[in-house]
């Protein structure tokens, strides 16, 4: 079994974290968004990063470790982890909330892009690295747009 060094193992673990929020939150913003295609849209946002964090913790899986725990589930209805941003707030909320962590799962594959990880790990996260940055300035654009309106 190949090791992987503590540093290359918290960097994945908090890629795959930020893709939980990333899932959860855009899930949450589908619930809130009442237009159908941006609805379609986070939806299919939050099962892609579903994926990612499941590749992800399936190849630390197979080099024999396990991820960290990611807290008590998913997001409650009405709330995107982020406080400002309730049921009933407007589409722009929305979109700033999922912006932020798009924010933030753009930094951490920005770090793992730089660290040492194993083969598969490190091939995953090259792959994903610009569908994350491809989202991320989509949803900024949507946001964008939404503030013109």
């Amino acid at each position: 079994m190949a090791t992987i060094t503590n540093t290359a193992w918290n960097t994945i673990n908090t890629v795959i974290k930020r893709c939980r929020d990333g899932e959860q939150a855009f899930a949450a913003a589908a619930e809130l968004i009442d237009r159908d295609e941006l609805k379609t849209e986070m939806l299919r946002h939050s099962r892609e990063r579903a994926g990612f964090a499941a590749a992800l913790a399936n190849a630390i899986a197979e080099k024999g470790y396990t991820t960290h725990p990611f807290g008590p589930g998913p997001i409650p209805s009405g709330w995107m982890d982020v406080p400002h941003v309730q049921v009933g707030d407007n589409v722009q909320a929305m979109l700033a909330a999922c912006e932020w962590r798009e924010d933030s799962a753009a930094e951490a594959y920005a770090e793992a892009m730089t660290s040492p990880l194993p083969g598969r790990i490190a091939e995953l996260v090259s792959n994903q690295d610009p569908v994350i940055k491809a989202n991320h300035d989509r949803i900024r654009s949507l946001r964008v747009a939404a503030n013109q309106r």
